[in-house]
């Protein structure tokens, strides 16, 4: 008898338990200010489930494509949450806004502890950040970085020529070129993975990252947990992530070192040493921000774009005709802006954007604190919202056509009606990505030069390479193995 207040209070503890997470599961699905938004219940009562396909599954993309075939533009994907289609999404929530009226901000749970650079800063510091960094992308600066990137894509065909009749991971050369010419961008010099053919330590660590991040995502939704987790990280993990900001700030002082115009690249445009610019800690924050965002999205695009060339045998043929009938003389004369004069190029690498895109689905955004109909907007998911049949025709199929002008050969009038404009690949508004222009330029300059010097073959391995890859806010991307065949240029 002595044990029954004991077990008295167990049971009411329990029921209480209980209680309360009927209660929360009755307001969550009809009485929550999100309830009549269509969508499955089980994501509409408990973050566990989409968190899971978020952060665990990496088949995010193609969940949500099928959730929103089944509702509708809107979907309540989260308790808290909305996933809302480009078509009504990106003006919406990601585009610029009256001049009295508040932005919707990232939500602050997807940037956990990290310093404030052009991504995560706030509204007015990021336009002050962004003013200054986009003068590293003008036409005219990217016309002076032009000898940055013939090094670069001159040291990427010569060592595939050294590999003709073999078999490759284009997927790895394609990070081995952006990587090392944003490196020497940013920090004044390589991280010499073209000349070594193996990833450096500061960039192993980004991709590590990929796999990490999915689990601290995940435990971001479980805070006990998520303390738990940062006890027990390996004392390497945490030696590699130290290390890695300290290599990024000591290149940055060695650059600095060397004076702002020592060379035409990033630096040169966006630090001035009499206090205008960036300061030394922005720079520092920034330049690590800019290559990556330059590079791992830009290799993904490439890599993307050799899979559904050479799954698409008449599409192949048609890219390589222009290219070589456009591009006769010496690698060294086919500059950057150049490349602008290869429509079908533009229209393929597009199309593999549309298909593909870099971040298939971005960072969150929430309502101000001034309020809405909404709590969390979750971002326009660009996957569903590309491969959507109300947007495209054929949306699942590889058709560089639907991209080209009217007036173009190759045009194909079936696709008229798509709606192109949803595609917004490198984001919407006030903060779409700084380095869209130059992007494109170097997308359509190593695409030119490698299809110019070589024929790419599929392998038996290589196959289904865009279904395999896991989608972790980046892609972690599988080997692409392709067979090189150099081509005698005339």
């Amino acid at each position: 008898m002595a044990n029954l207040p004991a077990l008295f209070s167990i049971s009411n503890i329990a029921f209480g338990v209980l209680l309360y997470y009927f209660v929360r599961t009755v307001y969550r699905l009809f009485l929550h200010p999100l309830s009549k938004a269509p969508g499955p219940w089980y994501l509409a009562i408990s973050t566990i489930p989409g968190t899971y396909y978020i952060c665990i599954s990496g088949r995010w993309n193609l969940v949500n494509r099928e959730l929103h075939e089944r509702y509708g533009p809107i979907v309540r994907v989260g308790p808290h949450k909305l996933s809302v289609r480009g078509e009504i999404g990106w003006q919406a929530i990601y585009g610029h806004k009256a001049r009295d009226a508040e932005e919707w901000s990232k939500w602050p749970d997807f940037f956990p502890n990290i310093p404030k650079d052009i991504v995560t800063a706030p509204t007015a510091e990021h336009r002050r950040l962004r003013r200054e960094i986009l003068r590293a992308f003008s036409d005219k600066a990217i016309q002076e970085q032009q000898a940055i990137f013939n090094h670069y894509a001159k040291i990427l065909i010569l060592q595939w020529k050294k590999r003709d009749q073999t078999v490759i991971d284009v997927a790895k050369w394609f990070n081995f070129f952006t990587f090392d010419t944003f490196g020497d961008l940013a920090f004044g010099e390589p991280f010499g993975s073209l000349e070594g053919g193996e990833s450096h330590p500061w960039v192993s660590l980004i991709f590590d990252s990929i796999k990490i991040n999915k689990m601290s995502g995940f435990l971001e939704e479980f805070p006990l947990l998520k303390q738990l987790a940062i006890l027990l990280t390996p004392a390497e993990i945490k030696r590699r992530a130290s290390e890695h900001f300290e290599l990024s700030e000591q290149k940055i002082r060695q650059r600095l070192a060397r004076g702002a115009n020592d060379r035409k690249d990033f630096v040169s445009y966006i630090w001035k040493s009499d206090g205008t610019g960036l300061t030394q800690q922005e720079l520092e924050r920034n330049a690590s921000t800019l290559i990556v965002a330059g590079s791992e999205t830009t290799a993904t695009t490439l890599s993307g774009l050799v899979d559904y060339l050479l799954k698409n045998p008449k599409k192949y043929a048609r890219l390589t005709h222009e290219i070589r009938s456009t591009f006769k003389a010496d690698d060294d004369e086919v500059t950057l802006l150049d490349t602008a004069n290869v429509p079908y190029v533009h229209a393929c690498i597009e199309e593999t954007l549309r298909l593909f895109p870099a971040v298939p689905v971005g960072a969150p955004r929430q309502v101000g604190a001034s309020g809405g109909h909404i709590e969390n907007y979750y971002l326009p998911p660009k996957w569903a919202t590309h491969r959507a049949s109300v947007n495209f025709r054929d949306p699942d199929d590889f058709v560089p056509e639907r991209w080209l002008p009217t007036d173009h050969p190759w045009y194909d009038a079936r696709y008229a009606n798509d709606n192109k404009g949803v595609v917004q690949s490198f984001s919407y508004g006030p903060r779409a990505c700084v380095g869209k222009n130059l992007a494109y330029h170097e997308m359509r300059f190593i695409t030119s030069l490698i299809f110019k010097n070589f024929d790419l073959e599929p392998t038996p391995e290589g196959a289904g390479w865009v279904e395999r890859c896991e989608h972790y806010f980046f892609w972690d991307k599988p080997p692409l193995p392709v067979k090189l065949k150099a081509v005698a240029v005339k």
